[in-house]
């Protein structure tokens, strides 16, 4: 059986499986402990529980190893099956432990980027992480005045071929040749400062940046950066201070001042595909997405909170 005390007697393989060390992990246990205590009281005290508190099944792993088992899902993206041979438990609890418990309850724990636009379907700003915790990107670019750059990308997520043929045409991505779910990143060199996920593949990169309305909440003194996809974006956000490569034109080819400008742009470019890059180590955001679409935004955050806390070495934004 698989533990957590046995698996900490080797730093290396602790790290590939979990994607932090050891010291790391134990900064996020003791700032998970009050969180997930608050949460198993209000689980306990709703008014339709039959059992009286202290009542029913006693949890089979401590909280160090459900900590452990969720972070190994994310970085791993094994099946609640395998994980259940591991740690000698049925891979159904291990399911309802990471997507009812831990999941949220790491919602609050980390610094997970900001979702308080339009596409994030929420009327009001995303509310995470309690009364203390940053809410909303203008505030999160207020208390970190130091960022006076960022970038903008979409990446995709494959998921199965759905069902229902409706669903088949707005998820099929003609750019990735496959049925993916998209994701719009916000990022400085590297933290992750704001996501827009749960988005079908066919919705353009374009419409993605309109619909987000990031842009109106970047200062005009904030530097951003774009990709050749987002066409059109100096003319739709003036106030912005944009810059993106040249696009050829039919018989107007670029010119080598062009040429020049596009290969700083693309050096500069590079940062954020690094951050993307951290973000698909964790192999749920690389590989086939098996779960529910609706919880892919929640997943996209936890893994992103946990690239900003490794980067800010911290679960707090300020």
């Amino acid at each position: 059986m698989l533990t957590y005390r046995k698996l900490q007697r080797k730093p290396k393989h602790f790290q590939s499986f979990t994607g932090v060390t050891i010291a790391q992990f134990t900064e996020i246990l003791n700032a998970l402990r009050p969180i997930y205590g608050e949460f198993e009281k209000e689980r306990l005290e709703r008014p339709d529980r039959k059992r009286k508190i202290g009542g029913g099944r006693k949890f089979t792993l401590s909280l160090e190893d459900r900590l452990l088992v969720t972070l190994m899902y994310f970085r791993l993206y094994t099946s609640y099956t395998l994980l259940g041979y591991l740690f000698d438990l049925d891979g159904s609890n291990l399911g309802r432990e990471i997507n009812h418990r831990m999941l949220p309850a790491l919602l609050n724990v980390l610094p997970v980027p900001m979702q308080d636009e339009l596409l994030c379907g929420h009327d009001e700003p995303h509310q995470l992480g309690g009364g203390k915790r940053i809410k909303t990107l203008k505030t999160l670019l207020e208390a970190h005045p130091e960022i006076n750059e960022v970038w903008v990308d979409a990446t995709e997520n494959p998921i199965p071929r759905p069902q229902e043929k409706t669903a088949r045409k707005l998820y099929y991505s003609g750019k990735q040749g496959e049925h993916t779910i998209k994701s719009q990143l916000l990022t400085t060199r590297k933290l992750i400062l704001h996501v827009s996920g749960n988005l079908p593949g066919k919705v353009s990169d374009n419409t993605v940046l309109a619909g987000s309305g990031v842009m109106h909440s970047i200062p005009e003194d904030v530097q951003v950066n774009l990709d050749r996809g987002y066409e059109g974006a100096e003319e739709r956000y003036p106030n912005n201070k944009i810059y993106k490569p040249k696009r050829a034109q039919r018989n107007h080819p670029l010119t080598l001042f062009e040429k020049l400008y596009n290969h700083i742009i693309n050096k500069t470019r590079i940062l954020v595909e690094h951050v993307i890059g951290r973000l698909k180590k964790f192999r749920i955001m690389s590989e086939i997405y098996r779960n529910r679409r609706s919880a892919h935004a929640d997943y996209l955050s936890v893994v992103a909170g946990l690239i900003n806390f490794r980067a800010l070495n911290s679960v707090h934004w300020a």
